[in-house]
């Protein structure tokens, strides 16, 4: 019973682990599905955005570039946040918020009479802002954006510091040259504005970017659309198929840049992290395993994927992205998440098992006593008794007693078939044996009265 309930439970394990592969491979792939939707969508949107720049808008102009980032917005919904920025540092960033969606940049000597957004920026500045404006050489203020009614409220002054110019996505798209202008996404960094409207949040994420040149080839501006990590999260956790499953994502080099758990991809120093590093248990053991993979260093996860990995009672795989930016997303979820249903029933089966295993040996145990208790009775009554008066009988016998055994052939005879066997066979013994006592005891009487009859006659003789 053992053996065949270990064959079955070994059968059924098997098919919950192809069961677990196939359900982490439904979970990737739906991941990978949609950020990779996410990242054409946005390869899209910035074409779209290069033939708005170059056909219908002055590149120079705030103004310009603030209502072509809104008309994109009104007309196709787009959530991400959007940044238009020029070779001077003036910046324009606009996104879907509740809170500041608008965000305007301007060098101190920034000046243009028609820009309105410049001349509302600064009208109402203080001698202090003004003052603090010269000395850090940029000014940001923002505002609330109505999209019903296709404007901002009052631009507030912001007392940070910000220049497009020295940001990552704006340095690399200051690379190339009109003949290989492109749409690039950078390295993970972090943001200097943060995101959905809250200037002071410390957030990572990348930028998709082109450049625009003017007639002589020289860069004047650049357009990008952040992708933030935070936003994966949502993302990621959506597609979760059971209780404990965990999600991230990272870059060939293993660089955290996304999570489906509420784990800060930043340090306390404000640095980014390796998934290694993740204060996450599930995050940092899978991360482990696959960076031993590498002993010598110089990490590639990408080389990795295809394969299903065990490790700490953690089922997990990896899949990487084959185009740009080349994110690695690891999945995976405890073994317990899959066989933890089957476990309950294989315990309670085995309690179950080993409750009726008790109750047989029990049962076994009070049958054989009874058994025993009622041979022992009959033992007695038919075989015991019965071979006690047949040694009675033959102790009697042997002194030429034959009353007991007269008694006994008047009786029913014993119900045991060899026992009565042997008592007829006794029977016929006893009998030729008092026979045979009878007939010596005559002979022996017969020959007494010939020999006093010859005593006799030889008396009278004489």
């Amino acid at each position: 019973m053992a053996f065949s309930n270990n064959a079955s439970t070994t059968a059924t394990r098997a098919a919950v682990e192809v069961l677990a592969d196939k359900i982490q491979q439904v979970q990737v792939s739906l991941a990978m599905e949609t950020i990779t939707s996410l990242i054409d969508d946005i390869s899209d949107h910035v074409l779209d955005m290069r033939k708005v720049f170059t056909v219908y808008s002055n590149q120079s102009e705030m103004d310009a570039a603030l209502y072509a980032l809104a008309n994109e917005i009104k007309f196709t919904n787009f959530p991400l946040n959007m940044l238009f920025a020029t070779v001077s540092d003036a910046c324009v960033f606009l996104q879907k918020s509740e809170n500041y969606g608008l965000t305007l940049v301007l060098p101190p000597e920034y000046r243009d009479p028609q820009c309105e957004i410049c001349r509302r920026q600064r009208q109402n500045w203080t001698d202090a802002e003004w003052e603090w404006t010269r000395r850090n050489n940029v000014s940001i203020s923002a505002a609330v954006w109505n999209e019903t009614l296709w404007d901002y409220g009052r631009l507030e002054y912001q007392n940070v510091s910000y220049r497009a110019t020295l940001r990552p996505w704006f340095k690399q798209a200051a690379l190339l040259t009109p003949t290989n202008a492109r749409i690039q996404f950078t390295e993970p960094y972090l943001y200097a504005l943060g995101t959905r409207g809250n200037l002071t949040l410390v957030v990572s994420g990348i930028t998709a970017t082109y450049p625009f040149f003017d007639t002589l080839g020289q860069l004047s501006a650049v357009y990008g659309v952040d992708i933030s990590f935070e936003d994966l999260h949502d993302t990621l956790a959506k597609y979760l198929q059971t209780p404990n499953a965990f999600m991230y994502i990272t870059t060939k080099e293993g660089l955290l840049v996304g999570s489906s758990s509420n784990e800060s991809l930043i340090d306390f120093a404000g640095n980014m992290i390796f998934a290694n590093q993740s204060m996450n248990a599930q995050t940092r053991a899978t991360s482990e395993l696959l960076w031993s993979q590498f002993p010598s260093g110089g990490i590639d996860l990408s080389l990795l994927g295809g394969k299903l990995w065990d490790h700490e009672g953690l089922s997990f795989q990896l899949r990487a992205m084959s185009d740009a930016p080349h994110f690695v997303i690891i999945n995976g979820a405890p073994k317990s998440d899959y066989t933890g249903e089957f476990d309950a029933v294989l315990a309670d089966l085995d309690l179950q098992l080993g409750n009726n295993l008790r109750i047989m040996i029990g049962v076994s145990s009070t049958v054989f006593a009874v058994v025993v208790l009622i041979s022992c009775i009959l033992a007695r009554f038919y075989v015991t008794i019965p071979l006690a008066h047949i040694t009675r009988i033959i102790e009697d016998a042997a002194h030429f007693d034959f009353t007991a055994y007269k008694s006994m052939r008047k009786s029913n005879g014993n119900f045991i078939r060899e026992i009565a066997t042997m008592e007829q066979v006794f029977f016929v013994m006893i009998a030729k044996f008092a026979a045979s006592v009878r007939g010596s005891t005559s002979t022996r009487l017969s020959e007494d009265v010939s020999f006093m009859k010859r005593n006799k006659i030889a008396s009278t003789k004489k």
